[in-house]
Formats: C-alpha cells, sequence, structure tokens
C-alpha cells in the first residue's frame, strides 16, 4: 500500500546526549504535554528508539493561526548508544516533560577504568 500524502511526518524532539560524570551515557529528551502512557521506548542493536504522539487539542480548521511553531502528532527519534554501554539495563524517568534516560557502562568497562 503506498503511503498516505495526507499523513503527517513524524517530527525529532530536541535531545541531548552526554556522558555525566559517573560515567554514564545520558539521553534527555524535550517532550512537554506528554503522559508517560504516550512514550514507548524500543531497544534493538545498540539503538534506543523514542516514539510517541503529542496530540493537537488545541488545532482546528476554525482557527486562523498566526504562528505554529509546536510541532504535534507522531514523533520518533533514534539514539546509538556505543557498545561499551548496557542498554539492556537503561533506566528511564519522564517527569516535568523531560524523557532521561540513563545507560550504565558495562561492568567490564568499569573494571578498566579503576585501573
Amino acid at each position: 500500500m503506498p503511503p498516505d500524502p495526507d499523513a503527517q511526518p513524524p517530527w525529532v524532539p530536541h535531545t541531548d546526549v552526554f556522558v555525566n560524570q559517573a560515567g554514564e551515557f545520558v539521553i534527555k529528551v524535550e517532550l512537554a504535554a506528554l503522559r508517560r502512557e504516550d512514550l514507548e521506548l524500543k531497544v534493538q542493536d545498540h539503538c534506543l528508539e523514542i516514539v510517541g504522539r503529542r496530540p493537537d487539542t488545541d488545532r482546528s480548521n476554525e482557527s486562523e493561526y498566526l504562528v505554529t511553531e509546536i510541532d504535534c502528532g507522531p514523533f520518533r527519534r533514534v539514539v546509538d548508544v556505543p557498545a561499551s554501554y548496557d542498554i539492556n539495563s537503561a533506566v528511564a524517568e519522564y517527569q516535568n516533560g523531560v524523557l532521561r534516560v540513563v545507560v550504565p557502562g558495562k561492568r567490564s568497562d568499569w573494571r578498566l577504568r579503576l585501573r
């Protein structure tokens, strides 16, 4: 089946990716106006995929918008996680419109850092 030409393309949320002072790989994603149940996290081949949908509750065909900068509808973000981090031990927290995923380094890497 061909793609729906009227379908809204996914948008990409703003994301910070960094290694914190504890040596953990951290992914922060700005996702205001969402509930936890609106988010889905998938892990495959050292990639974290974040998908969901931000509701479009205020927009209608009857309104005449002058500026529209807030993305609504489906979104998708994929972050490659280095193999030296244990993606299967990641911990995710969603609070105040920010998703924070912390991925610890593999235990063997921790021993190497201590030497």
